[in-house]
């Protein structure tokens, strides 16, 4: 983590007693996500054996580059309370399309149901298309369908994922 800059307020928006806005990451963003970045691994990561072992570096090369966007839901006092990831890049296969591809989306278990996630996706939504963004795409685990809620905002589905261990 060595050289990782402090978090920085982009842009902001509020609703009732939550602010919504993008941050640039940094050694203290990730230090206070810590506790919810296990929290979200033990309940939505299939494979109970899988160290959490972020690439802070690869991160943060991506931040630099304007290739992460970082939404993050607060309490009016400051405390995190859910976060969403993209990585930002061109369409391989349609270079006129610029892409957000959501790499982490979490709300603490505390605000779920009570419109938080919805308006951190509104949010981050709108943050994307001021960067150009065209197309959003967002990864939805099995056992914590938020399906519902993306097609309330306008998504559709459009695949399914499979994995499989080889190990």
């Amino acid at each position: 983590m060595v050289g990782l800059a402090k978090p920085q307020l982009v842009a902001s928006t509020s609703t009732s007693r939550i602010s919504y806005r993008t941050e640039v990451l940094g050694v203290d963003l990730i230090k206070e996500a810590g506790d919810m970045l296990k929290l979200h691994k033990d309940e939505l990561c299939m494979h109970a054996d899988f160290e959490l072992d972020p690439d802070w570096e690869h991160y943060f090369k991506a931040s630099v580059m304007g290739m992460l966007v970082i939404c993050t839901a607060r309490h009016v006092n400051g405390d995190l309370l859910g976060y969403a990831a993209y990585a930002i890049h061109q369409n391989p296969h349609y270079r006129g399309v610029k892409q957000a591809v959501q790499d982490v989306l979490f709300m603490h278990p505390s605000k779920r149901g009570k419109m938080a996630g919805y308006n951190l996706i509104k949010f981050a939504d709108e943050h994307l298309a001021s960067l150009g963004v065209t197309l959003v795409i967002h990864h939805v685990k099995v056992k914590a369908d938020f399906g519902p809620m993306l097609e309330r905002q306008g998504y559709r589905q459009s695949e399914k994922i499979f994995e499989k261990r080889l190990d």
